[in-house]
């Protein structure tokens, strides 16, 4: 056996042969039960605990300084964090020490006292105060290959389509030191590999590489041509699928021995993420790299005499967790985990009934096993002395990624206008008129259909539909394409149907390296040059129609109510007077509506005063009036001014946020009024978002609502702004844009902490602006730490509603309450409001809701009364989706909701005035709606 690949002893008892004298067939024997594998142990290391003191290992971490024996894995990672794997057997006594061992396995011993362990090497650690990010530095492939090409001109880009293309010897001085930066000091490569049959039980073929060839800049040249793509409508289902590009690569023939060979081209990778060393790199900054493994700082001083304190190791303890449990009890201190290293596991090898430690070399070896240390989370009050978090550092994970991610906006924004302005040039030289394809291409569309395709790019712009034909205009070879594409579609996903007696047909923009010998490859672009390429080079940016909304849609115009839907409500800000909330009210009684909600923004007597008025003069419109209180959990001007404001994972309240989005550019067009208007009603809807949140309190909010349940004759009271951005259960909305979640407090932290083992300043998603995802060893699971951060929140939030709605009960008022769907900061094509009648339920809607199905469920299982609604009023070039939807709502309102609701409490009196010219004449208006009276008990 070889010896390098021990990793735990195993006893084996061998049984005594006995002889058989039975002479019948024995009956089955029943089968036996596996005999138990050997637990991981470090009894394989020459170590004496008697002597030596105990061994700690604490396996773990997927990236550097893994302990991952050279010869055998003795951990394995998945979603749930890390397992020990079973140990292979040893037949022979222990030779290696652990210093041998941990060199084997790129670690190395650490002592405290009486204690040793195995620990990394290295730890990662992240910039925390980079300088300056360069826009051009770090640029994919495409992305510098598409800078190249901004610089080439008409005549170049027609030599670009001849059969050998464009090199650089054709280019000018400032092309070819582009160009010749592209493939840098290596070029090129070409490896020619063969690819084994698959053997029985083989899961994957064998590949081996049988040639490599290197080409420099000068030996690459490049081509451009077209290429045909299909898209395929499914009738019954009214959507559409793309087929992709049309294939031209053949299967490789086999061999003699059924082995294949190919030959692939191997073009520079993309963003360079990663120096050799594993050094997580962005716009040219070394954001994360390797270090030496040592001590980092922490809040708890691990020498302090409240450590000495003994820790007794008997082997019992069998994890990270348990580890800190026991050091926890000797000391009095209450110390945690996060979660990702909570459930790491701890071998260690100790004389029978254990030996004692000083719990602060143990913490010491913990956190150099872990390349982690402690962070101090202060109490919740005087008698709670707070705990101490084993993490990777005293400021958040989650925080430094944000900053670093808020670092790359400037350059992310400067390398977005650079690419831009790049696909511009290339667009300047009209490649519509200059891109064909190859001469003898089998898969060529007709000149025909080749200028009739060019001509819808050319009158409806980039990304529009493609021309739509009959398939038996095409020739035969792209009519075989078209028919591998469909059997592939059909064969996905045995809902789809696509329709094959029309078809829509486009181009896109293709190149191919050309090497000597004429030897061609398809690039390969993934990112800037990627699918698409023709769509947004198609036509210069003079020429650019602006967007319409050209797909048929069934009813495209303004339909008034169906007469069966009994409930239709608006709701809009409460007009500055009663004149102009007279006028409202009569305008929207005359399209139909028999309820107006009216969103104020106050809670003081002035504003009640308004309301008691318009109910009134609701009563000879007549139109049921309601009240939409916007700032539930809000900071009140007067009484707990003082109260503690949420914050974001910066540490900055709402309001800081918003002081600096209300600062930053705008990209719409001010000349064009429509868009204008837009962007301002979207920038109200952001700041009530934003500004002003505070850590919940039913009481406070209690005494703000009571006022308004007491105003006579209300149809209800819509209580908005229940949830904050973070606390509605979203679990995919963690970013390093995080700017508009909250519950970053002191007390959210250390309750999250206490229940879920996770700080939420440690959680944290992809960055976008940083284009790379720096993750820690010990905590690159960030999705999995997610879901527990957002339950906890939610679960904040439904007890401070059951809060409020205790506190709200005494109130005498029959005025009832209804909720929005609570999707603070997230999205809905569908959102509802629902009547509050059961403290134990409030509305939690699915995450990112683009059908209407799972939202009503979800509806219905927080109220028997929930109101479908339409939020916000058609964008000017997209008015035919809004109405045609707007109808289809509104019928499904009527058969499967309890009304709706035409949500415009952010858009300004002109936009709602005109919104409602738009819609027809009701009639015969329904009823209005009286007050529901007291809900019942739950």
């Amino acid at each position: 056996m070889n010896r390098i690949a021990l990793v735990a002893i195993t006893v084996l008892i061998a049984a005594p042969l006995g002889t058989v004298y039975a002479q019948t067939p024995a009956p089955p024997a029943k089968p036996a039960k596996p005999a138990p594998r050997p637990a991981p142990s470090l009894d394989f290391l020459r170590h004496d605990p008697a002597t030596q003191g105990v061994l700690l290992l604490i396996p773990g971490g997927n990236e550097r300084g893994i302990p991952t024996n050279t010869t055998r894995r003795i951990v394995t990672r998945s979603g749930d964090g890390v397992t020990v794997t079973d140990a292979p057997e040893a037949t022979e006594p222990p030779k290696r020490t652990p210093a041998q061992y941990a060199e084997a396995i790129k670690r190395r011993v650490a002592i405290s006292g009486n204690l040793s362990a195995i620990v990394p090497l290295t730890m990662a650690v992240l910039a925390k105060n980079p300088p300056p990010a360069d826009p051009y530095s770090d640029m994919a492939f495409d992305e510098r290959f598409l800078m190249m090409l901004s610089k080439l001109s008409r005549a170049q880009w027609v030599q670009a389509t001849s059969e050998n293309g464009i090199g650089l010897g054709d280019m000018t001085p400032e092309q070819r030191e582009i160009y010749a930066g592209l493939w840098g000091e290596d070029g090129a490569t070409v490896t020619t590999n063969r690819t084994a049959p698959r053997k029985e039980g083989q899961r994957y073929r064998e590949t081996t590489e049988l040639k490599k060839e290197t080409f420099n800049a000068n030996e690459v040249r490049f081509r451009f041509s077209r290429r045909v793509s299909f898209t395929f409508e499914d009738a019954a289902r009214k959507r559409k699928y793309g087929g992709g590009t049309v294939g031209y690569e053949s299967p490789a023939e086999p061999e003699a021995d059924g082995s294949t060979l190919k030959q692939y081209f191997n073009q520079p990778g993309g963003y360079r993420r990663f120096t050799e060393e594993g050094e997580a790199k962005a716009y040219g900054i070394t954001l994360m790299r390797y270090v030496p493994n040592t001590l980092k700082p922490g809040d708890l001083s691990l020498d302090a005499p409240a450590l000495a304190a003994p820790v007794m190791l008997d082997g019992t303890q069998k994890t990270v967790g348990e580890l800190l449990a026991a050091a926890s009890k000797a000391t009095g201190i209450e110390l945690r985990a996060d979660r990702r290293l909570l459930s790491l596991p701890a071998l260690m090898k100790t004389v029978s009934g254990g030996q004692s430690v000083k719990a602060g070399d143990l913490l010491k070896l913990i956190c150099r096993s872990t390349t982690s240390t402690f962070r101090h989370l202060r109490g919740a009050n005087a008698a709670d002395p707070g705990l101490y978090l084993l993490t990777d550092d005293r400021e958040g994970l989650g925080t430094r990624l944000a900053r670093l991610d808020e670092w790359a906006k400037d350059a992310y924004e400067k390398r977005r206008k650079i690419l831009q302005d790049a696909t511009d040039a290339c667009a300047e030289n009209e490649p519509l008129d200059v891109l064909g394809f190859m001469p003898g291409d089998k898969y060529a569309l007709s000149p025909d259909l080749l200028k009739a395709s060019d001509d819808v790019l050319r009158e409806k712009g980039g990304y529009s539909e493609g021309l739509k034909i009959s398939p038996a205009k095409l020739s035969p070879e792209l009519r075989e394409k078209m028919d591998e594409q469909v059997k592939g579609l059909n064969e996905y996903g045995s809902s789809a149907k696509v329709r094959t007696d029309q078809i829509e047909v486009k181009t896109d923009f293709h190149c191919d390296w050309v090497l000597p010998g004429k030897r061609v490859f398809k690039a390969q672009f993934y990112g800037e040059m990627g699918w698409g390429m023709l769509d947004k080079i198609a036509l210069p940016k003079a020429r650019r129609p602006k967007y319409v909304d050209r797909e048929k849609r069934d009813h495209p115009e303004p339909s008034g109510f169906p007469k069966n839907l009994k409930r239709r409500v608006l709701v809009a800000p409460l007009p500055a007077d009663d004149a102009g909330t007279l006028a409202l009210m009569q305008s929207a009684r005359a399209k139909g509506f028999n309820e107006i909600w009216l969103r104020v923004e106050g809670d003081n007597e002035e504003v009640r005063t308004r309301l008691s008025s318009a109910v009134t003069n609701g009563r000879t419109v007549p139109l049921a009036v309601g009240a939409v209180l916007p700032w539930t959990l809000k900071m009140p001007e007067g009484e707990g001014a003082n109260a503690e404001e949420d914050i974001n994972i910066l540490g900055e309240t709402g309001a800081q946020v918003w002081a600096v989005q209300e600062k930053r550019p705008t990209t719409a067009d001010e000349t064009d009024a429509a868009p204008r208007d837009y962007r301002n009603a979207a920038m109200r809807e952001q700041k009530a978002q934003t500004a002003g949140w505070i850590v919940p309190d039913a009481a406070l909010a209690a005494r703000r609502i009571a006022p308004f349940l007491g105003i006579p004759g209300l149809s209800g009271v819509v209580l908005e702004s229940t949830a904050p951005p973070g606390y509605t259960g979203a679990r995919y909305s963690f970013s390093y844009e995080g700017e508009t979640a909250m519950g970053y407090t002191n007390a959210t932290r250390l309750g999250c902490v206490r229940a879920m083992n996770i700080d939420p300043v440690d959680v944290a998603g992809y960055g976008f602006r940083l284009g790379n995802t720096p993750r820690l060893p010990f905590f690159s699971d960030s999705y999995g730490v997610m879901a527990p951060v957002a339950d906890f929140r939610l679960g904040q939030n439904k007890a401070f509603m059951a809060g409020l709605w205790e506190a709200l009960r005494p109130t005498p008022t029959g005025t009832p309450i209804y909720l929005d769907n609570r999707n603070a900061g997230g999205y809905s094509q569908y959102p509802f409001y629902a009547r509050w009648s059961d403290p134990k339920k409030v509305p939690n809607v699915p995450e990112n809701a683009y059908e209407e199905a799972p939202v009503r469920t979800a509806a219905f299982k927080a109220s028997t009364e929930p109101l479908l609604s339409s939020r916000g009023i058609p964008w000017y070039s997209s008015g035919g989706y809004y109405w045609d939807k707007w109808y289809k709502d509104t019928r499904s309102a009527a058969s499967q909701w309890r009304g709706f609701v035409v949500d415009l409490r952010y858009q300004s009196p002109e936009q709602i005035a005109d919104f409602l010219k738009q819609l027809p004449d009701d009639a015969a208006p329904a009823a209005p709606i009286k007050s529901a009276g007291v809900p019942k008990k739950p």
